[in-house]
């Protein structure tokens, strides 16, 4: 599995991504107020939440 420890902050990130970032996406570069946490769900329990049952 690959790792990613992260970036300490915004100086770390490349310049030419910043100045699209900061330009298109901002809200990105903003901590969030609250974070949701939600237990992983794997590929069929997603499915079956989203998928309706077929009627017969």
């Amino acid at each position: 599995m690959f790792s990613h420890k992260g970036l300490p902050g915004h100086q770390d990130i490349p310049k030419q991504l910043l100045s699209h970032l900061e330009k298109y996406h901002p809200e990105s570069l903003k901590v969030p107020n609250e974070w949701s946490f939600k237990q992983p769900v794997g590929r069929w329990e997603n499915y079956a939440q989203q998928v309706p049952p077929e009627q017969s």
